[in-house]
């Protein structure tokens, strides 16, 4: 107990954690060592409490038997007791202020506790037994006498006192739960649990004696060190005193000495005013010029790594404070990929290697956007190891200025690769500057062109055609035209030049660019496409397009001379048979033959034309009477029927014959046409090698069609017309995004009619504009009706020329868009090129006012008009349907196939889309999707649906995926 009076002096302790404890300060080292001696102290005192329990135990319970265990104990307790004296003592002479020495002291007394424990409840166990409950009590009595004391003694250290108690009272309550004895073994529980118990006081004194030891020893600091500063105070007094009088010295000697200074400075504080005043006026002028350059400021203490930067927040959107260092906002706020190159830069400057550091980079603003800058720098400042100290530099934002740049850098590169040719020219025509493209396509060079003007290189060719150019740009500032150019090694080549000015703000002119596209390949490929629109390839004959042109020319013409013309039709009977047979190559030749046979008779008429597989036909337009063109007929039949060698085989052809004439039969092209084909299936039917001249029994009677207009019109009045919707599929997507209304005839008796069968009778009686007002109406109502369940399904109308002639279709259209409230775009209308022909300026002006509501336009039956590629161009429609009687045989026909992919890249030249119709087959889909067909309509796909099964067909499609 002495020793805790010697260091609690307060009843509520200041808690001291054991991080205190283990801090190497001096504060930590002092208590340490205090500790260690309180413990070498109070472990003296515990040792005698624990001679004086063994005493006790050997009093209580001696044996005679036990005489040599007890001089063993006797041995070992004092080799003990020697062990913790010459401990104590060599603790006391030795210096121990370092912590790891005070760790290894600490650590040596834990042991030797641990050992004097276990060495006392050792002594319960070897030499004493229990035979009256006494002696429990006893032993317990002692053994708690032993462990509160080495509470007590070893309140400074707390593992101190774990290391002694634990192991004694652990080592009894094991000897007397080995007794097996049921009223031992609760003593035995005891002994742990009352362990425990004193381990709370035993914190709580622990922690009262670090307080009160630090206080004493924070105390005993204090005053050591307040007597230290007394005398410190007392010295400097006196030294104080010392330096008074000295300096009442000093001061008289330099009064007279500064009143002779103070004149000196107010005469350079007059001189330093002025300068400070043109120091500012500087720094003002300065301010002024950095302001109106746009240019912040920076200047780098790179010991501090401190760095000032005017106009930041102005520049970049941050507080100056936000910026982490020079260096460091160059990890945080430069690009990714200019943070090696702005390190690079101002390495090369810091070694010496360069002049000044200079760097473009980017930094992100605060607004998230990525800003171009440019920083120019200097260090200004070296310490004595010649290291930099100090750097100065402005930096200036130039983002619109690498904009600039990047457009010229794109500019340039997209000049010197482009294909086409493109010139600069200065104000008066003179070359400034060509591009690769055009030295390549003119065979000039530099020193050949800059310098001259466009009339000097071409002072033979084309000189009025450049001059009239160059006079409509000096009016314009604009031209533009399609001519002939001349290499420098003069082959003239076809070009689309075109030249514009280029003028600065106020309108002046500064320079002329110009570019020139070489029209050559597409010159070739447009002559190549008219050829094959006009002809067929593989016999030279005139094709369907040009037949019709030239049918349509003759029956203008017949109409103004009152005259007459014929139509033959022309079909080999058998060819089928002999080309699956013999081949393809076999059938070619065949057809070439046959073709050089019937130009035989081109004297007699006006064109000779192949309509696609074995079909041909001739256009007469004189000698036109019947038995004329039966004896014309039964020689074509004549030549035609003699045997063809081709190869190793001799081959026979049958021919069938159909005449139709004008204007006997018909007055429009369409119906001539219609009613000789006609005529030619009779002929065919009637075992081929025949003539047949079209008569209105091929057909029907006259009272038949008088009956069957009079049943078309009550038709039209009495809701027996149904429209049915074939749906067209886009090869790309795979989806259906087309409908082509098709009108069909309910009739009460005769059941559901094809429109083959009355629609001539129509045309005929001028019913076809009823009937297509009724389809456009029922169109248009049946768009509403699927845009009301969530499809855009276009729906396709075919007009008829007679709503063509009307010239009110444009507002018919408008009038039904307004009323069902659908879009434009979903409606489309087919015309035929004949239709459009009767008269293309007409047709064009109204076409055009339907394209500017926003409905498409699409030429039907492409290739069995005209097919005029320069009337195309000057159609306002969209898109263009091949005609399926090239379609039918493009698998088996090397011409059909032809003719089909120039129509398609013709049309995509010109930006059309191309719809192909009689789509039946797979193979047909494969070829018109490996040549690039826009959308395909045919049985294929889907014969045409009442709109009940077209709706159950969309439905399907769209569960389809």
């Amino acid at each position: 107990m002495n020793q805790a009076t010697d260091t609690l002096s307060v009843s509520e302790p200041t808690k001291v954690t054991s991080s205190d404890l283990n801090e190497d300060g001096a504060l930590g080292t002092l208590i340490r060592t205090e500790q260690l001696r309180l413990l070498h102290k109070g472990s003296l005192r515990l040792f005698i409490i624990v001679l004086l329990c063994s005493t006790v135990f050997f009093g209580l319970f001696w044996d005679d038997a036990l005489l040599t265990a007890a001089l063993l104990y006797v041995v070992g307790f004092g080799a003990f007791g020697g062990v913790r004296i010459l401990l104590s003592k060599t603790f006391l002479q030795s210096e121990i202020s370092l912590p790891k020495r005070q760790k290894l002291w600490l650590r040596m007394f834990n042991f030797s506790n641990l050992a004097g424990g276990l060495l006392l409840a050792g002594s319960t166990y070897a030499f004493f037994s229990i035979s009256e409950p006494w002696h429990v009590v006893t032993i317990f009595t002692v053994m708690m006498i032993a462990v509160f004391s080495c509470a007590i003694f070893y309140s400074t250290y707390l593992p101190a006192f774990f290391f002694f108690s634990t192991p004694l009272v652990l080592g009894m309550s094991i000897w007397l739960w080995s007794t097996g004895s049921t009223a031992l073994q609760g003593w035995a529980i005891a002994g742990p649990i009352l362990l425990l118990a004193v381990s709370y006081p035993a914190y709580f004194i622990h922690q009262m004696s670090l307080s009160a030891l630090s206080r004493q020893l924070m105390n005993r600091s204090l005053s050591q060190r307040l007597s230290n500063e007394n005398r410190k105070t007392e010295a400097a007094r006196q030294e104080l005193e010392d330096a008074r009088l000295n300096l009442e010295k000093i001061v008289a000697n330099r009064t007279r000495e500064l009143t002779l200074t103070n004149d000196r400075l107010s005469e350079e504080i007059g001189q330093r005013e002025k300068a400070s005043e043109a120091l500012q006026e500087s720094e003002q002028r300065l301010t002024r010029v950095l302001s109106a350059s746009r240019l912040g400021f920076w200047d780098w203490n790179m010991e501090s790594e401190q760095i000032y930067h005017s106009r930041f927040e102005e520049l970049f959107g941050y507080n100056i404070e936000q910026l982490d260092g020079f260096k460091g906002h160059l990890e945080h706020m430069i690009h990714t990929d200019d943070v090696t190159k702005v390190r690079r830069a101002i390495k090369s400057h810091l070694r010496g290697k360069t002049e000044q550091y200079i760097a473009r980079y980017r930094i992100r603003h605060a607004l998230g956007h990525w800003v171009w800058v440019e920083d120019r720098g200097q260090v200004v400042e070296w310490d004595h190891r010649k290291r930099a100290v100090r750097m100065l530099g402005t930096r200036r934002d130039i983002s619109l200025e690498m904009k600039y740049e990047q457009e010229a850098q794109l500019a340039v590169t997209v000049f010197e690769n482009t294909s086409d040719g493109i010139f600069v020219l200065d104000k008066k025509f003179r070359f400034m500057t060509v591009n690769q493209a055009m030295r390549d396509l003119t065979g000039y060079k530099d020193k050949d062109i800059i310098g001259k003007s466009t009339l000097e290189l071409h002072p033979n060719h084309g000189r009025e055609r450049y001059f009239s150019m160059l006079q409509e740009l000096s009016e314009s500032g604009h031209a533009e035209s399609e001519l002939v150019d001349y290499k420098k090694n003069g082959q003239p080549f076809p070009i689309w030049l075109q030249i514009k000015a280029v003028k600065d703000k106020a309108g002046k002119i500064l320079h002329y660019v110009g570019l020139f596209r070489d029209l050559t390949q597409h010159k070739e490929t447009q002559e190549r496409l008219q050829y094959l629109s006009n002809y067929d390839p593989l016999t030279g004959l005139t094709n369907r397009t040009l037949l019709q042109s030239r049918l349509h020319d003759a029956l203008i013409q017949a109409e103004q001379d009152h005259s007459d013309v014929a139509l033959v039709m022309i079909d080999l009977d058998r060819f089928r048979q002999i080309n699956d047979t013999l081949g393809h190559s076999t059938g070619d030749e065949l057809l070439k033959q046959v073709s050089r046979r019937l130009l035989r008779h081109t004297a007699r008429m006006n064109t000779t034309a192949r309509l696609g597989s074995d079909e041909f036909a001739l256009v007469i337009d004189n000698w036109t009477e019947p038995e004329i063109l039966e004896e014309l007929s039964k020689e074509i039949i004549s030549t035609l029927s003699t045997p063809y060698v081709i190869g190793d085989h001799e081959l026979l052809v049958g021919v069938s014959i159909g005449i139709s004439r004008y204007p006997e039969n018909a007055r429009e092209m369409q119906s001539l046409i219609s009613q000789a084909d006609l005529a030619m299936n009779q002929a065919k039917t009637l075992g081929g090698n025949t003539v047949q001249l079209f008569n209105s029994s091929l057909s029907t009677t006259s009272k038949e069609r008088l009956a069957l207009e009079s049943s078309l019109r009550q038709a039209i009045s009495g809701d027996q017309l149904e429209v049915y919707y074939q749906p067209k599929m886009s090869l790309n997507e795979e989806s259906i995004t087309t409908a082509e209304a098709l009108i069909r005839w309910n009739h009460p008796e005769q059941g559901l009619i094809m429109p083959g069968s009355f629609i001539g009778i129509a045309e005929e009686t001028g019913l076809i504009n009823e009937i297509g007002d009724f389809v456009l109406e029922e169109a248009c109502r049946q768009t509403s009706s699927w845009l009301s369940r969530g499809w855009e399904i276009r729906i396709s109308v075919n007009v008829a020329a007679g709503q063509l002639r009307r010239g009110n279709l444009a507002d018919q259209i408008s009038e039904l868009l307004d009323k069902h409230n659908i879009p434009a775009h979903l409606l489309e209308l087919e015309i035929t090129e004949s239709q459009v022909m009767e008269d293309i300026d007409q047709a064009i002006e109204l076409l055009s006012r339907i394209r500017d509501l926003g409905v498409t336009l699409s030429i039907d039956d492409f290739g069995t008009g005209y097919s005029s590629l320069s009337y195309l161009k000057r159609l306002p429609v969209n898109s263009l349907k091949i005609d399926r009687s090239f379609i039918s045989h493009i698998d088996q026909n090397d011409n059909d196939s032809a003719i089909t992919k120039a129509i398609i890249a013709m049309a995509h030249s010109l930006d059309l889309t191309v719809i192909a119709e009689g789509v039946e087959t797979q193979d047909h889909i494969q070829f018109l999707s490996q040549h690039d067909c826009d959308e395909v309509q045919g049985y294929f796909i889907s014969r045409p649906l009442p709109v009940s099964e077209f709706n159950e067909f969309i439905e399907t499609k769209l569960k389809a995926g």
